[in-house]
């Protein structure tokens, strides 16, 4: 196989799989920053009886009435400064700082505002650290089957 044939073949699949994470049908694989305080996120519809993250996943319909993000960090003993940011199409539609020095677990929901449903379409939470990028896990909304 040439090089051009390799470099052609190497675009189109970045194409398709940018068209599914684009087109709001198929989330997109979740990223960690090594090194980070964060050691858990897990997108789910809430905490099961032992405080566990319940339908852990990255695809969830309108008819969901909270989508959550289960986040542990363990800053060890120094204070950070955390920020989730939650996105649709690119643009934010819900941000919540907080600062903690002690390894702990918080929930993160997101509901509709002005509708009683979410919105169909591409979304994604990120956690920041300091400022800095630690987590970004895609996820969509989709009608139901």
């Amino acid at each position: 196989m040439t090089n051009t044939c390799k470099a052609l073949c190497a675009l189109a699949l970045l194409f398709v799989a940018g068209r599914a994470v684009a087109d709001g049908t198929t989330p997109g694989k979740p990223w960690f920053r090594p090194g980070s305080t964060v050691t858990k996120a897990v997108l789910c519809d809430g905490l099961d009886d032992q405080g566990q993250p319940r339908h852990p996943g990255q695809t969830f319909t309108t008819r969901q009435r909270v989508i959550a993000l289960s986040l542990s960090v363990d800053p060890g003993i120094i204070s950070y400064t955390y920020t989730v940011v939650w996105t649709r199409f690119g643009k934010s539609i819900m941000e919540k700082t907080w600062t903690v020095n002690t390894a702990m677990r918080r929930l993160f929901t997101i509901v509709p505002n002005n509708s009683s449903q979410h919105l169909p379409g591409p979304y994604q939470v990120e956690v920041r650290e300091e400022g800095l990028a630690v987590v970004r896990i895609p996820f969509v909304v989709t009608e139901p089957q």
